[in-house]
């Protein structure tokens, strides 16, 4: 795909649906990250609380 250098268009549209997607899809997996993040952070600093809560704990 190519652009002319002389078109007076933007190359992205941000009004368009499709960039809409995509920016709410960045946004979404940004997001995922974050909670993995926290997750195992949370993990990492309490491993017991990991093991007490997970399958098979008594």
């Amino acid at each position: 795909m190519g652009f002319d250098k002389d078109d007076t268009r933007r190359v992205v549209n941000v009004s368009k649906r499709t960039t809409k997607v995509n920016l709410g899809m960045v946004l979404a997996v940004l997001l995922f990250f974050a909670a993995a993040g926290v997750v195992v952070w949370a993990f990492w600093e309490e491993p017991a609380r990991a093991v007490e809560t997970g399958p098979g704990a008594e």
